[in-house]
């Protein structure tokens, strides 16, 4: 047979509008490290490390409160699915309002502009440092599924509350 086709690799396992529901099972078999179709709290918080996002006990918590549906103390692939389709709505909601000028890609001047208007102060350099550091393609925007590879795992849904959780999963890779 001819062999696959070649694809340019990705830093980490991410959802997007097509094949939603196979991604999320690559991304729950990663982290599923035992194989018994559960995560614990230790598998969530090792597969969080894996894709160098926060991963300390208040967010494990956080995320476990939410993920959990059924309040078994560990998250099924059926609870993670649901989790990530209403995650991919909500982040799509957050992307088309950065998105200012309607071209389905964020750009750094529309992530400032954000920043003033929530009245959050960031380091110029800082925020320049993150924006590289997140993998922008080569014209210096960021995707729909960039976003939500990034943001997939926020604890929250405020607008404020994602870009501290942008700025503290970044800290683990440039701080």
């Amino acid at each position: 047979p001819p062999p696959p086709p070649a694809t340019s690799p990705s830093p980490s396992p991410s959802l997007s509008n097509e094949g939603d529901q196979s991604i999320a099972l690559d991304v729950f078999q990663k982290m599923d490290k035992n194989g018994d179709g559960k995560l614990s709290p230790e598998e969530l918080k090792q597969g969080l490390a894996v894709l160098h996002l926060p991963n300390n006990d208040q967010v494990v918590a956080k995320l476990l409160e939410v993920l959990d549906t059924d309040k078994n103390g560990e998250v099924s692939l059926d609870e993670f699915k649901q989790f990530a389709e209403r995650r991919r709505q909500i982040l799509k909601n957050v992307f088309e309002i950065l998105d200012e000028d309607k071209d389905n890609s964020i750009e750094l001047i529309e992530i400032e502009h954000a920043l003033h208007r929530l009245n959050l102060h960031v380091d110029e350099h800082k925020l320049h440092k993150l924006w590289k550091r997140v993998g922008v393609r080569p014209d210096g925007k960021m995707s729909f599924a960039d976003w939500q590879r990034l943001m997939l795992f926020s604890p929250s849904d405020q607008l404020a509350d994602l870009f501290q959780y942008w700025n503290d999963a970044q800290a683990l890779d440039t701080g």
